[in-house]
């Protein structure tokens, strides 16, 4: 994907989180006093590898929230072979990663909060060089433990820092497996984090939800 195609991407989604916005804008004072409904963020971290990702937080009580996060797949891979009659070649990855979550926030949703994350992935791989096989597949599952603080940079836009433990296991179908660095490795315990930025939604008057 070429680099005008992914600033195409990132503009048309601030596009539509400022437009959801402004369907409840009010003043600044009167949105501080209105209890907050659910977030809107873009992960920054993971457009550097290739992958495309929202979150859509909803918030309950005080204290606690549930969401997920939707992670649109597309970059350069390298497939390494697992038969000697069929080569190792590029490819590109297209897929998603669906990860529901639940937190728990120890101040007003806002601040320290700790995530337990699921996640759920698929993708395929459209070869450089074709063979009579049927594409090569990529499943993905697992589990994430982290420690985030979320904060608000100015109303209503806020900045997400996360840091934690994945625990993976991936998949590969037929012939290939997708050559991968030493960090992170492909299965098993790794470390995660990054940043999201994104904005906060509140409840309007005169309006139930």
């Amino acid at each position: 994907m070429t680099t005008k195609v992914r600033l195409l991407f990132i503009a048309i989604a601030c596009l539509i989180s400022f437009r959801l916005c402004g369907q409840n804008e009010v003043s600044t004072q009167e949105r501080l006093d209105k209890p907050l409904l659910c977030s809107i963020k873009y992960n920054l971290t993971d457009l550097v590898v290739g992958r495309y990702s929202t979150s859509f937080e909803k918030f309950l009580g005080s204290n606690f929230s549930f969401g997920s996060e939707v992670d649109f797949i597309h970059k350069d891979v390298f497939l390494e072979s697992l038969h000697p009659w069929y080569s190792s070649q590029n490819a590109i990855k297209i897929g998603i990663i669906f990860e529901p979550f639940i937190r728990y926030y120890l101040s007003n949703h806002s601040g320290l909060y700790i995530s337990i994350n699921g996640f759920f992935g698929y993708a395929t791989y459209k070869l450089s060089q074709p063979d009579l096989l049927n594409k090569p597949e990529w499943t993905a599952s697992g589990g994430t433990f982290q420690l985030g603080i979320l904060k608000s940079i100015l109303e209503p836009f806020v900045i997400d820092c996360y840091l934690g433990a994945t625990y993976a296991n991936d998949d590969y179908s037929l012939l290939y497996n997708e050559s991968t660095a030493l960090f992170p490795a492909p299965d098993g315990l790794r470390l995660c984090g990054g940043l999201r930025v994104g904005v906060l939604l509140k409840k309007n008057d005169n309006k139930s939800y």
